[in-house]
């Protein structure tokens, strides 16, 4: 098939919509996989940027550039002439007052293109399946149905829903298929269970709860197990993460990490080992200083080619800053981006996200348990997160006896240490769009060296 009236009409396409964002309203049914060549990668940005309201030529080619894509834009379809930035800005002179019928028109090669692979693959079918004709029929109908378009959007029927679902569930059950992420600490995974592909996970409490060592403790185990993720660092040095993950592999004090010379020669050995194994782990550490939303979601979909992470991790929300003067307007962009990020059209994996609580949780008094109502003031965090998990220390005015219970918290001599190395903690599911709620039973949490036990239900 000839590809070069199709480039035509996508051209125009593009054109239009970068010179009049407006014209979305008709173009947006259309997906990167309507498009020929390196026109996917442009039209996947536009898709990406639209969202944000922030379309126009200058956005797409940094967006383009920010992912190592923009010298690969227009070589494949202007013959090398016009490349990169200069072939985007050639493009964005090809527009037009007819947007309808540019979408239509890349809507039908697509199409076409489409029936001839589906009608390749039927003739496949019949020349070397061991299928009986009854059974080739149904598939051949099925293939070609799933092409039909319908004018305005374009739908997934149940049926289609129902046939990638069921593989799914088959596959989980017997065991071919793994969920998506599973906490590793025992007490979560009892209420919860896993977290789903397409999930948006918000950790969030007050400081001193340990959101974020949370949010470091199933990092480091995620990877002792090979699960590739990718962890959004805004608040601590690099050194940090280093001193972290060392303590949590040795279960050395992490107060010694940031004292070396109090390190015994057979710590210091115990560090040198764990430091070389976790240097082979898949986890990257990406540390930006307030980012905006649009920032840090290029350099997530960057590393999607590179590490093929399975989650993002992202410490913590309210760190990142779009610029916008109303601090609720920002954070709402924030939450609602972060959602979509793990959407199949997207990233497709559970974003899992620290988040800061209102002080007006303490003003409820020491003993109150968190409510869905503590994020209102953040922007839309409440409405956009499919799991929300409140980490809550159990402990009110402990006293000595309360904090002996805990040896981490008594010294060589009997008597208590002059800090707190563990307290106990319970997560507050508060919020499951997809399971149930609950509330774990204790926990402990090691500050000395960042771990997490279950008490209660088998150790984690």
């Amino acid at each position: 098939m000839d590809n070069r009236p199709a480039i035509g009409w996508e051209q125009a396409v593009i054109g239009t919509v970068l010179m009049d964002p407006e014209a979305m309203e008709v173009a947006s049914d259309l997906a990167p996989q309507d498009f020929t060549g390196s026109h996917k990668l442009i039209w996947r940005e536009v898709l990406s940027l639209n969202r944000r309201n922030a379309l126009e030529p200058r956005a797409l080619i940094e967006a383009l550039r920010s992912v190592n894509e923009l010298d690969e834009i227009g070589a494949d379809i202007s013959s090398g002439d016009l490349t990169g930035e200069m072939y985007l800005l050639d493009v964005s002179t090809r527009h037009g007052a007819l947007i309808e019928e540019y979408v239509r028109q890349v809507g039908e090669y697509a199409t076409r293109r489409q029936l001839q692979e589906t009608a390749a693959l039927i003739a496949a079918d019949a020349h070397v399946s061991g299928k009986n004709v009854d059974e080739l029929l149904d598939e051949a109908e099925r293939r070609v149905m799933a092409l039909r378009r319908t004018r305005g959007t374009t739908g997934t029927s149940l049926a289609q829903i129902l046939n990638a679902f069921m593989p799914k569930l088959e596959g989980m059950r017997s065991g071919d298929v793994q969920p998506a992420f599973v906490p590793h600490l025992q007490a979560l995974r009892d209420v919860v269970d896993y977290f789903e592909q397409n999930e948006f996970v918000l950790i969030a409490g007050r400081p001193g709860t340990g959101k974020s060592a949370y949010l470091r403790y199933e990092a480091y185990y995620q990877a002792l197990h090979q699960h590739p993720g990718l962890f959004i660092n805004m608040e601590n040095s690099e050194d940090e993460y280093a001193k972290s993950f060392i303590a949590l592999a040795t279960g050395i004090d992490s107060q010694k990490l940031r004292s070396p010379r109090l390190l015994s020669n057979q710590e210091l050995t115990r560090v040198r080992e764990a430091a070389e194994r976790l240097a082979s782990l898949p986890l990257d550490i990406i540390s930006m200083g307030s980012p905006s939303i649009a920032e840090l979601e290029r350099v997530c979909r960057s590393k999607m080619r590179t590490l093929k992470p399975q989650y993002i991790m992202v410490d913590y929300v309210q760190l990142i800053d779009n610029g916008m003067e109303n601090r609720v307007s920002d954070v709402t962009l924030t939450s609602k981006t972060l959602r979509a990020m793990a959407m199949p059209n997207r990233l497709n994996i559970p974003v899992i996200a620290a988040a800061q609580l209102s002080r007006e949780i303490e003003k409820r008094g020491s003993n109150s348990v968190p409510q869905l109502s503590d994020l209102r003031e953040s922007g839309s965090l409440e409405q956009d997160a499919s799991i929300i998990i409140f980490p809550r220390i159990a402990w009110n005015n402990p006293t000595d006896a309360d904090i002996a219970q805990f040896p981490e918290n008594v010294n060589p001599t009997g008597g208590l240490m002059p800090r707190l190395r563990a307290e106990p903690v319970n997560l507050y599911v508060q919020k499951n769009r997809n399971g149930p709620t609950g509330v774990t039973p204790v926990v402990k949490w090691v500050k000395a060296w960042g771990d997490y036990q279950t008490l209660a239900g088998g150790a984690a």
